[in-house]
């Protein structure tokens, strides 16, 4: 007992000592610092979650916007870095400055203030944060209650961008401000002069960004009509710098126009001619596939550049096939056409038609009068080959001038000619002392103060626990990106519930009438409803500043931006035709579907998102039920929203189905000329060459994952094969014909016999060479080996003509197959 008697008594005597050296060590400092007694004085009982004016006293805030950086995404995205200017009028922050030692203003962190909720209405984030950074920036208070806080914020803006005329492009982006949870009637905005300051402003290296307007407006809507909502829009218009784009693809684009020019020019006789018109088709395809990893989606629009190359390419093969057609023709021995006769006739019998179709030395006979087979002492065979020569070429000028033409109308349709012509010449609360006054206190923070006085946000607010609550749950999509490579869907959305809160209701009589009040969410109970289908920790909701509106009858509505990711069905089978099947669950994490109900009535035929490289085709919700996961015998109730997204196939149709196109006439095409002709060999292995960087370049735009293979590259695949036929059997044709034994019996025989038939002389002859028709009708009677009788010129020569044609329909007939089922109807893409 004793030794606690004197163990308390040091007790006492340590305590007393400790008092006396902090006593003594420590000085009451706001007795002697006018600052510490000011601030004492303005932030007792200061509540940063009110409004500083009376509730029926409009709130004036003045903005303005200091550029000084920018990006820019091929998706639309503008980032902003900036200085903002923020003032307003804080009635709770006044003094005397004669009472505090002429203190007129002072230096205060933004956490200790209340802050106006100004958000970018079109953020091309809904997860940033656009003002995380202005708690660590100080604001300044003066003595008559004015607050000027001019932090650095990141302002994330959703453009709609249009890449019709790259690299020559223009955008412009919109940055909307305004209050994300007051109407006009409580926080108003201004602008401050000019409400921009763009002298600190670095340009970008490849963008140049010029104010256009900075405006105020103000709109009312159906649903609130004594309600204004205003905001502020700043318009930038976005400028592309195009040196370097023009340098890499429209001066290629001017190259290649003479390219094809050239090609036309030339005469089909020549071996220059092949070699040009096969490297110009080369070159225009390499040019469109680079020009594809370049220039960016652009919708359901194609941009200009690409449908000139395009058109472009398809002139190149032209020019490539008629070199082929005309060397052809100009060596055929067989009796000209009356009509075409007569057309040679009337074009050589004027001037300028014999000055581009005859050469020098015709020119001087033909002065003389028109040359025909009767006045002329050449014999009749050479005579046939200069008529058709001529008529030859009558169709090379009249396709050089057709080209022509054809540039300067696409150039002039596309808006390439001017083009052209251009060319050449965070919170922290301030701990009120008991001593504080409260005479001055505003009816909104009594009101406040009523309401979460034993309010516990961890408790659902209803009267039993068997009660339900029920939550109506909303979605605003804004926009939405979708990748490939990732499969993932990213929905950025507005994103509003609204509940019934029981312990949220008061009479409005006993507080100045007051009928809705603003709450900081994390001050109340809020429904746990997240995404259920989610990649974890890519899903979010921007709430660290949102704020729920509650009305007297208890009724709560929160409005939060939030960031949504989710995987999709996908089916590549029709691809670039395809579909996606994109859908984000939602119910409560923690509550069974007998405490919470999850319900929508939301109309969303109405919404209209636009992506470059996605069409929202329709949304709709489907509600079901699932296993509670802390309880089996539970279920909680879902909703699902669907998002249908087709996919715009205007870039990809024009570099990957025109040249499909273009490699299936190329084969026909081979397959068609004489084997023994050297532009079938050329254009042989240019159509494999060329089928080999096709199907490589689509391996790496179509995606590497789906159920089913895409058509598209089964069609490739086979069109591959088929080009390897066709030139294996230009090959062996051209060897066949090099041969001078005769070949077996059995082969003659069967050619014999397929070549006396009606259906061989109508098929495989009669479209080839009218004379050996001639040949076989006269032989019909006779018994002689129709192959081996000719073994003076070719024992091979209708052999060769046999196979040469069962290959020509073989394939023919083959593409007919692969057009029918790798290339989707109307009726099946509207059926996706």
């Amino acid at each position: 007992m004793r030794i606690l008697q004197v163990f308390g008594f040091f007790v006492i005597f340590w305590h007393g000592q400790f008092e006396d050296i902090i006593t003594r060590g420590c000085k009451k400092l706001e007795s002697t610092t006018p600052l510490l007694r000011l601030k004492k004085y303005l932030f007792c009982d200061y509540d940063i979650t009110v409004r500083p004016n009376h509730h029926k006293v409009v709130t004036n805030i003045t903005l303005r916007l200091m550029p000084k950086m920018m990006e820019f995404t091929e998706e639309g995205v503008l980032t902003l870095h900036s200085w903002m200017s923020f003032f307003w009028t804080d009635a709770f922050l006044t003094w005397t400055p004669s009472n505090y030692n002429g203190l007129t203003y002072i230096h205060v962190q933004p956490f200790y203030l209340w802050m106006p909720d100004i958000y970018v209405y079109n953020s091309g984030d809904m997860t940033s944060n656009d003002y995380e950074t202005i708690f660590n920036t100080e604001c300044l208070v003066f003595n008559n209650g004015s607050v000027i806080c001019v932090p650095p914020i990141k302002i994330v803006s959703k453009c709609d961008p249009d890449y019709t005329y790259w690299p020559y492009d223009q955008h412009t982006c919109l940055i909307t401000l305004g209050s994300w949870s007051h109407i006009g009637e409580e926080i108003d905005v201004h602008l401050d002069g000019t409400g921009v300051d763009m002298n600190g402003y670095e340009n970008n290296t490849q963008w140049d960004m010029k104010l256009l307007n900075a405006e105020k407006i103000v709109k009312k809507y159906k649903c609130c009509p004594n309600d204004t909502f205003p905001r502020i829009d700043y318009t930038f218009l976005l400028t592309r710098h195009y040196s370097i784009h023009y340098r890499a693809y429209i001066a290629p684009a001017i190259a290649l126009i003479f390219l094809t020019l050239t090609v036309l020019w030339l005469d089909s006789r020549s071996v220059e001619r092949v070699a040009m018109a096969s490297i110009n088709f080369i070159c225009h395809l390499l040019c469109i596939f680079d020009l594809y990893w370049m220039v960016p989606f652009n919708g359901v629009n194609s941009p200009y550049i690409m449908l000139f190359y395009r058109d472009s390419l398809i002139l190149a093969t032209f020019a490539l096939i008629l070199t082929a057609l005309l060397r052809k023709l100009q060596n055929m021995s067989m009796e000209m056409p009356s009509w075409i006769s007569s057309t040679t006739t009337f074009i050589l019998s004027n001037r300028a038609g014999r000055f581009l179709v005859l050469n020098d030395e015709e020119s001087k006979i033909a002065d003389g009068g028109i040359v025909t087979e009767d006045n002329s002492d050449t014999p009749k065979s050479e005579m046939k080959k200069e008529s058709w020569r001529h008529f030859a070429a009558i169709i090379e000028w009249l396709s050089f001038f057709c080209v022509i033409l054809t540039y300067i109308f696409k150039m002039g349709r596309n808006g390439f000619f001017s083009v052209f012509l251009f060319s050449f010449i965070a919170y922290t609360d301030v701990i009120a002392e008991s001593s504080c006054s409260s005479e001055n206190i505003s009816p909104m923070v009594q009101l406040k103060r009523h309401l979460l006085c034993e309010y516990d946000p961890a408790v659902r607010p209803v009267q039993h626990n068997n009660n339900v609550t029920r939550v109506n749950f909303y979605l605003k999509p804004q926009f939405f990106e979708y990748t490939h490579e990732s499969e993932m869907f990213v929905l950025h959305t507005w994103m509003s519930m609204m509940w019934n809160d029981s312990h949220l209701t008061w009479d409005p009589a006993q507080y100045d009438n007051i009928k809705w009040i603003p709450v900081i969410g994390y001050q109340i109970w809020i429904p746990d409803v997240l995404m259920h289908n989610g990649r974890f920790g890519e899903s979010s909701l921007n709430n660290e500043r949102s704020k729920c509106w509650v009305s007297r009858q208890g009724t709560v509505r929160w409005f939060v931006a939030a960031k949504y990711t989710s995987s999709c069905f996908t089916d590549y089978t029709w691809w670039p035709y395809n579909t996606l099947n994109c859908t984000i669950q939602f119910g409560s994490w923690s509550h069974s579907g007998d405490e919470i109900e999850l319900a929508s009535n939301q109309n969303l035929s109405n919404i209209e998102v636009k992506h470059t490289e996605w069409n929202l085709e329709k949304i709709y919700i489907t509600k079901w039920q699932n296993k509670y996961k802390y309880n089996s015998d539970s279920t909680i109730k879902m909703l699902s929203f669907h998002f249908i997204l087709r996919s715009h196939s205007s870039i990809i149709r024009i570099v990957f189905l025109s040249p499909a196109i273009v490699l299936m006439v190329m084969t026909l095409m081979t397959l068609w000329l004489e084997p023994k002709s050297f532009e079938r060999m050329v254009i042989a292995n240019l159509n494999f060459i060329c089928h080999l960087l096709c199907i490589q370049g689509v391996h790496w735009e179509v995606p590497k994952s789906g159920f089913n293979i895409p058509k598209i590259l089964f069609f490739y695949e086979s069109s591959l094969g088929i080009a390897t036929f066709a030139l294996i059997v230009t090959s062996i044709l051209r060897h066949l014909q090099e041969l001078t034994t005769e070949p077996p019996m059995w082969i003659s025989t069967i050619t014999t016999s397929i070549l006396r038939s009606r259906v061989g002389q109508i098929l495989l002859v009669s479209l080839l060479d009218p004379a050996v028709t001639a040949k076989i009708e006269a032989d019909m009677d006779d018994n002689t080996d129709l192959v081996q009788s000719n073994n003076k010129r070719s024992p091979w020569k209708y052999i060769i003509v046999l196979i040469e044609w069962l290959a020509f329909l073989s394939v023919f007939l083959a593409y007919i197959v692969l057009l029918s089922t790798c290339f989707p109807t109307y009726y099946t893409i509207n059926s996706l």
